[in-house]
């Protein structure tokens, strides 16, 4: 009983464009820091929201810059999942550039592709 008591007095809750707004906001955040977080970024959820607002944090800029470009490849994802296409290989391939943007692991790539293809 006590369950269902709360469930309908959620169901009851207004729910207007600036609390969805801000749930997917504070979504998009979390799952930013910890998503990062499972790859070994060393910054706190606040930081993460600070770095997102135009902060920095000397000796972090490797954490910044993947924290950033995950925040950007969920806008992305979001923007792709909005369609009524079918998702297109190009759709993956803006993904995939939006998520290794300036990443040490991208130039690398860049580097092996380019030599595998001139020893071709």
């Amino acid at each position: 009983m006590k369950i269902e008591a709360s469930r309908e007095a959620l169901v009851n809750l207004p729910i207007d464009v600036a609390m969805l707004a801000s749930l997917r906001e504070t979504s998009q955040l979390m799952a930013t820091h910890y998503s990062t977080q499972i790859e070994g970024n060393r910054l706190s959820q606040g930081q993460v929201q600070e770095v997102l607002a135009g902060a920095s944090f000397p000796g972090r800029e490797r954490d910044e810059g993947e924290v950033r470009n995950y925040y950007t490849t969920l806008a992305k994802v979001e923007q792709i999942a909005q369609n009524t296409e079918p998702i297109a290989e190009d759709d993956i391939q803006r993904v995939k550039d939006a998520c290794l943007k300036n990443s040490p692991r991208r130039r690398a790539r860049s580097e092996l592709s380019t030599s595998a293809a001139g020893s071709m």
